[in-house]
C-alpha cells in the first residue's frame, strides 16, 4: 500500500490519534495497520474512502494520495460550503470610538471578546496603567499587558 495523506492546511491539525503539521503526511500503510487491521480491511479504495469519510469527516485540511496498482489517485477532501445568507434585519455599523475608561471598566469576560480586536498601542497602554491602580483589576491588567506585548511583538 502506497499513499500519504497530507495536511494542506497551514495551521496543525489533530487526528487519527496524532498531531499533524501543516503539509505534513501521515504514510497509507501506518493508517492500515492501525485502523485497517483492527476493523478487517482490505487494503483497496474502500479503506481510502471509509477513512475520509468517519475519520476526517467535517474537514478542508486533508489531501489524500495513493496508488494500489492501478494508478496515482489524489482525491482532495472538498471544502464546506460556507453560504451566509443576507439579513432582511441588519443595523448600519456605527464605530464608536473607545475611551480608557471604557476599557478599564470591562468585566474579564467582555474584555476577552474585545481586546483581539483592538489594535490601538496607545489606547491600550494608558489603559493598563489606569487599572493597574485600581483594585480587583489583576486579571484585566493581565490581558491589556498580553495584549500590548502582542501588538509590540507584530509592528
Amino acid at each position: 500500500m502506497e499513499g500519504y495523506i497530507k495536511n494542506v492546511s497551514a495551521e496543525w491539525a489533530y487526528a487519527m490519534k496524532r498531531s499533524v503539521r501543516p503539509g505534513g503526511e501521515i504514510p497509507l500503510r501506518e493508517l492500515f495497520e492501525q485502523y485497517g487491521v483492527k476493523y478487517d480491511m482490505e487494503p483497496n479504495d474502500d479503506f481510502v474512502d471509509w477513512l475520509q469519510s468517519i475519520k476526517l469527516k467535517n474537514s478542508d485540511r486533508w489531501k489524500i494520495v495513493y496508488d494500489f496498482g492501478e494508478g496515482h489517485v489524489v482525491k482532495n477532501i472538498p471544502l464546506r460550503e460556507q453560504v451566509k445568507e443576507p439579513s432582511s434585519h441588519t443595523t448600519p455599523m456605527v464605530s464608536k470610538k473607545l475611551q480608557v475608561e471604557d476599557l478599564v471598566n470591562l468585566t474579564v469576560r467582555k474584555a476577552r471578546e474585545i481586546l483581539p480586536k483592538i489594535n490601538d498601542l496607545g489606547l491600550l497602554k494608558f489603559s493598563l496603567s489606569e487599572a493597574r491602580q485600581l483594585t480587583g483589576k489583576d486579571s484585566l491588567c493581565r490581558l491589556l499587558h498580553k495584549r500590548v506585548s502582542e501588538l509590540q511583538i507584530s509592528r
